[in-house]
């Protein structure tokens, strides 16, 4: 068995140990939910540009991380939303072929991956408990990832897109910001409480074992006076004790005086 040498192997360790603990399963879940999310949408601007709640199921899952660069989990989204979408794609049969398909779902891998990027860069993940900031950070983020969406699309497929459009995609942004940020205060909530509790049990668990602690020590005083008092009795009782000694010396002056 072999021991770290130092202690950034020790550190290494313990991200490890956290990562396979916690935020594996948090990116498992998240691998497969925001694909799933992601069809719920609607086309706002053209048929190549969807809103849906991948992103703030995406969103809500980076904020979730704690030991992981989000960069990692925005490129493996950002793939198994592609793949996801491509195998949906070719499973309806509606495309010529599997370019054009390609080319369709391309654009979403570059919306999650600069989504995670901005993430990361900007470290938002430090406002986790300022939900406002946190809140503020996640809206930016979108309306940049929206915008280099809409720019791959533009170079794919020379679509237009109408400043009213983008006030549009400003609206969806704050609404997903909003779900995403009330969710994330639900889950704070509810570990705040969480640990209330714990900490009440482990309080009333202390003071239990004090309370058992004090009973004790009172029974083992009563023990001790009660041992004294029995000490006493036995050596009183016993025929070379001091009281005896006494009685038996007065007894040999009675006798003296009596034969004189």
């Amino acid at each position: 068995m072999s021991f770290p040498q130092n202690k950034n192997e020790d550190v290494i360790i313990i991200k490890l140990e956290r990562f396979f603990e916690k935020d594996a399963y948090i990116l498992a879940l998240m691998l497969i939910t925001v694909p799933l999310a992601g069809e719920l949408k609607f086309y706002p601007l053209n048929e190549e540009f969807r809103i849906s709640f991948g992103a703030p199921a995406f969103f809500f899952f980076l904020v979730l991380l704690r030991h992981v660069s989000a960069v990692l989990p925005g490129f493996l989204t950002g793939t198994s939303v592609f793949v996801f979408r491509v195998l949906l794609e070719l499973w309806d049969g509606r495309h010529a072929g599997l370019i054009p398909i390609l080319y369709d779902q391309a654009s979403g891998f570059f919306f999650y991956m600069t989504f995670a990027c901005l993430f990361y860069v900007l470290r938002a993940n430090r406002y986790r408990d300022r939900p406002v900031m946190l809140g503020f950070y996640g809206f930016m983020i979108e309306i940049a990832s929206d915008s280099v969406e809409l720019v791959v699309q533009f170079l794919i497929f020379h679509t237009v897109v109408t400043p009213e459009k983008i006030t549009d995609i400003a609206v969806v942004a704050i609404s997903h910001t909003f779900i995403v940020i009330s969710f994330f205060n639900v889950l704070k909530l509810y570990e705040t409480q969480s640990r209330e509790k714990q900490t009440r049990r482990q309080n009333e668990h202390m003071l239990m074992i004090v309370s058992n602690l004090y009973e004790e020590t009172v029974h083992l005083k009563k023990n001790a006076e009660n041992d004294r008092a029995c000490d006493k009795r036995i050596l009183s009782a016993l025929p070379g004790s001091k009281g005896q000694g006494r009685s038996a010396r007065r007894q040999d002056l009675k006798a003296g005086r009596g034969n004189s």
